[in-house]
């Protein structure tokens, strides 16, 4: 338990808690019917996982989605589903078992985000936009 409380510290989780707090965000989404997709970090991970041995690791999982997505009882239903979620005008902000997660919704359309396409990670199938290359080149300046 010592190991996990001075990860916590450092804001550096491992592969498990990353990946639990993933999928606890893929449950909630999914229960809220609400499309989202990966960002940042967690996007490029989940990317570079199919074609080599990669794995999550940071200090947060980063998410994206649009502003079309949340209607205001989808919102409603994320707050049933989650009453701790933190919801901001540009960013949506949830906490599983220590992990941050940050979910970033985007107002403008873009695009690249038009077209998702499913990735396999682990043993779920998750939306991330296509061409990989220009979202994760765009995605620092989305909002």
């Amino acid at each position: 338990m010592e190991n996990s409380k001075t990860l916590s510290q450092t804001g550096n989780f491992t592969q498990e808690q990353l990946e639990a707090a993933l999928f606890y965000a893929f449950d909630v989404f999914a229960d809220a019917q609400c499309e989202f997709f990966p960002m940042g970090k967690t996007a490029e991970q989940m990317y570079d996982s199919q074609t080599k041995e990669v794995y999550l690791s940071g200090d947060k999982i980063q998410l994206g989605v649009k502003k079309n997505e949340l209607a205001e009882s989808t919102i409603e239903l994320l707050k049933i589903i989650n009453p701790s979620i933190d919801i901001g005008d540009k960013k949506l902000i949830m906490n599983y078992e220590g992990v941050p997660i940050e979910i970033r919704i985007i107002k403008k359309h873009y695009r690249v985000l038009d077209r998702l396409d499913n990735i396999d990670f682990a043993y779920e199938t998750f939306l991330i936009p296509t061409p990989f290359d220009a979202f994760l080149r765009m995605s620092a300046f989305m909002n």
